[in-house]
């Protein structure tokens, strides 16, 4: 009985103690610990390492709430109050996946889309890190002319229901618009996905979104865990593990008719029962790749925006002018100039700021201007992030609700750009939305001028027919974009071949110019003529003036005028500098233009010769003597195969000199002679070594036209030969006019007088007195 007393007594009391040990351990429980630095990304260290992005987090402010993107859960039913759980600690924050990071912790993640374009217009795959784009492909674009032209005859094949078509080239050489770059760390180096996830600061403080957490155990625990193809979700916990904020980030292909764009939904919902301000926090769309000519690296940031400083401007009007044209080049420059200044100490936390901010700058300030869309861009492609407009009617065109601050880093060779969100406070149970809108396609006309949105975000304005910002103010965008028009028209509508319509357009411009080129080589050969007539009598100046050269000017223009020579005559060749705005922009045209991608010249006629090279792609070299697979180097060029065009044109060059050259002046000296001869020789060698990389749609077009005005130049000679070149007296011209000198007879008159005058009061100053009082 008493022991059966006694054990009524001693459970209970086991019971509660070991009750109380569990309540014990629970309070203090040691927390989980943070992300490991040894495997902390490339954005972490951008904040910590580097100076000039360091500084950012201490300038950072809160913009206030923003209404129109913070929503409340679930909109089946508004008046249903939502469970947010009682307050919770902001102390220890960390992203965790919602399954504690063990599924799919050694898996790849998943992909939308195919390689198949009769289905799909890209494939995106995906990866953990961060939530981002591992690599988008293009499904029916080609990186090689051949593989372009196999995939043709495959496609074709299969239409036409072959049952053996042939077979498709491998997928390596699908074209790759952006992919996952490599980046430095304080560690090493780090792989950075193209719009992958970097933070989400929380009231001020930092919570790393990209790699993975470590556990008590020194498991690895991933930040993100996707629940279906492109969808990826992420809890933010505290200490004691209880639920802060829930992230996710959901990609979808939309298919817009003729391209397809990415929709970029992300969501911020609030748990943890307090008021929180929140700013988000990513990488843009990956470094692009250069041309594999690299014939000229004209990879660009670009910007589109509305004006906000006049009511004049249309508030719904998108532009993209080449005043938020920045050349990568320009912008490395800049972030190697922090970096030095930064390590050197010599700039304050504001100036550093300013190099690394793509956006606001100084021009959009100015104007003021509000940002709508951001895209890096290559020769022909550009992947570009915009807002969503699913009404171009009614929907707003601003970014700046979503990412209203770009900032840059340079490392590993590659351009990265952050993308960083508003401050914005979000009430417990609401959630705050970042959506955007991801292109990611060729700069083609046919597509950003016609479908939506991009008509609606002026995405047109990405072609933009510049071969430099140094001289966009000498290529008029409206005369490139005819040129386009006509050679178009020619293309589409009469020849169906490209290298066709660029002969034709070179013939109709050599046409148009035909009576400046006429009328300036008649000038210089009347000119010359007058001077080898007037030799005899310069040379008696001369020798009569030896010592005096002013009184040898005055008397050589009385010489000039009694004769009715113009001086200006030598000059004549000033209107054919009309036609430079037309080369400019033809060259500007020629390179940029998409429509010329990996088309053949003449109808593909030389490739039917056992697969020749030569004019197999007009927008690259010509190749006439073959093509590498590999580039090779030889000093500053960057060979893609053997061309033959560039020297046919310094050739065409040589003989174009010769015959559009005036006679040399009977009065230039030896030392001058050889002068001329020699800019003609580098002239004759210079262009062609400058363009031997280039497309051979340009030199095709460069060739062809100086080949006509070599003809051209013999025509007009000969009708030279016909012609009175002598010199008129002043008489006679005077009679000409009716008794009244000509215009340039008076201005010479009137330049002799006041020279004379000006030499005869050096001679003989006046003298001047003082009145005497």
């Amino acid at each position: 009985m008493e022991a059966k007393q006694a054990r009524r007594i001693f459970i209970p009391l086991v019971v509660l103690t070991l009750a109380s040990l569990v309540v014990v351990a629970a309070i203090f429980r040691k927390p989980p610990p943070s992300a490991n630095q040894s495997n902390q990304t490339a954005a972490q260290t951008e904040e910590n390492a580097n100076d000039a992005t360091a500084a950012t987090d201490e300038t950072e402010t809160a913009t206030g709430t923003d209404d129109a993107v913070t929503t409340v859960v679930d909109d089946a039913d508004e008046t249903t109050p939502v469970e947010t759980g009682p307050l919770r600690s902001l102390d220890g924050l960390y992203a965790i996946a919602p399954d504690h990071g063990f599924t799919r912790s050694d898996a790849d993640a998943s992909s939308l889309g195919s390689l198949d374009p009769t289905t799909d217009f890209m494939l995106v795959e995906f990866t953990l890190d961060g939530a981002g784009i591992e690599r988008l492909t293009l499904s029916d674009t080609w990186d090689r002319w051949y593989a372009a032209r196999e995939a043709d005859a495959h496609n074709k094949a299969v239409a036409e229901g072959a049952d053996n078509p042939p077979p498709l080239p491998p997928d390596e050489y699908r074209y790759v618009v952006t992919e996952s770059r490599s980046r430095g760390t304080l560690v090493g180096s780090s792989m950075i996905p193209s719009f992958s996830a970097f933070q989400i600061v929380v009231n001020g403080d930092a919570v790393e979104l990209f790699n993975f957490t470590t556990g008590e155990n020194g498991e690895r625990r991933n930040v993100w865990a996707e629940t279906a193809p492109g969808r990826f979700e992420t809890t933010i916990v505290n200490a004691e593990g209880d639920s802060v904020l829930e992230v996710t980030r959901e990609f979808r292909i939309i298919d817009t008719g003729e391209a397809a764009e990415l929709a970029l939904a992300q969501r911020v919902k609030n748990v943890s029962g307090n008021p929180l301000d929140i700013q988000w926090k990513q990488y843009g769309p990956s470094d692009m790749d250069v041309d594999r000519s690299k014939y000229i690296d004209r990879r660009r940031v670009r910007f589109g925006y509305q004006r906000t400083d006049a009511a004049s401007y249309p508030a719904s009007y998108v532009y993209a002018t080449d005043d938020q044209l920045v050349e990568r080049q320009s912008v490395i420059k800049r972030l190697k100039k922090a970096a030095e200044r930064g390590a050197r100490g010599t700039a304050t936390q504001e100036e550093l700021l300013e190099l690394v901010t793509l956006w606001p700058n100084k021009d959009s300030r100015d104007e003021p201007a509000d940002l709508s869309w951001f895209a890096l861009t290559n020769r022909y492609f550009a992947c570009a992030v915009h807002p969503i407009v699913a009404e171009p009617a009614t929907d707003s065109r601003s970014l700046t609700p979503v990412f209203e601050e770009m900032r840059a880093d340079f490392s590993q060779e590659n351009l990265f750009v952050f993308l960083y969100s508003p401050t914005r406070t979000v009430e417990p149970g609401a959630e705050s939305v970042f959506d955007v809108g991801i292109y990611a396609g060729p700069v083609d006309r046919r597509i950003l001028n016609t479908e939506q949105p991009y008509e609606a975000l002026n995405l047109g304005g990405l072609k933009i027919y510049v071969m430099s910002t140094f001289c966009a103010i000498c290529t008029f965008q409206w005369l490139a974009n005819l040129l386009l028009v006509i050679l178009s028209f020619f293309h589409d509508y009469i020849w169906h071949d490209w290298a066709l319509s660029i002969i034709t357009l070179v013939l109709i411009v050599r046409t148009i110019l035909h009576p400046l080129l006429k009328k300036s080589q008649i000038s210089m050969q009347r000119f010359a003529k007058q001077m080898q007539n007037l030799k005899p009598e310069l040379d008696k100046l001369q020798k009569k003036f030896a010592g005096d050269p002013k009184r040898m000017q005055v008397e050589q223009m009385r010489l000039f005028r009694e004769h009715g020579v113009n001086p200006l005559g030598c000059l004549s060749i000033l209107p054919m500098l009309l036609q430079t705005p037309i080369w400019i922009a033809l060259y500007a045209m020629l390179y940029f233009a998409f429509d010329l991608r990996q088309d053949p010249g003449f109808y593909g006629i030389f490739q039917q010769i056992g697969g020749w090279p030569f004019l197999a792609d007009l927008s690259a070299s010509d190749h006439m003597l073959g093509e590498f697979n590999t580039p090779r180097k030889l000093l500053w060029f960057n060979l893609t195969g053997i061309n033959v065009l560039p020297i046919l044109m310094g050739v065409m060059f040589f003989f174009q000199q010769r015959y559009m050259s005036p006679p040399p002046s009977p009065n230039i000296t030896p030392e001058q002679l050889q002068q001329q001869r020699i800019m003609r020789f580098m002239f004759v060698i210079m262009f062609p070594v400058m363009l031997y990389s280039a497309p051979s749609g340009l030199t095709l077009y460069i060739l062809t036209s100086s080949s006509i005005g070599i003809v051209e130049s013999v025509y007009i000679r000969r009708h030279i030969k016909d012609m009175d070149l002598t010199a008129k007296p002043k008489k006679d011209a005077a009679q000409k006019k009716g008794g009244k000198r000509d215009v340039r007879a008076r201005a010479m008159e009137k330049a002799m007088k006041h020279a004379e005058q000006r030499r005869r009061e050096k001679k003989n100053p006046s003298k001047s007195y003082k009145k005497r009082k």
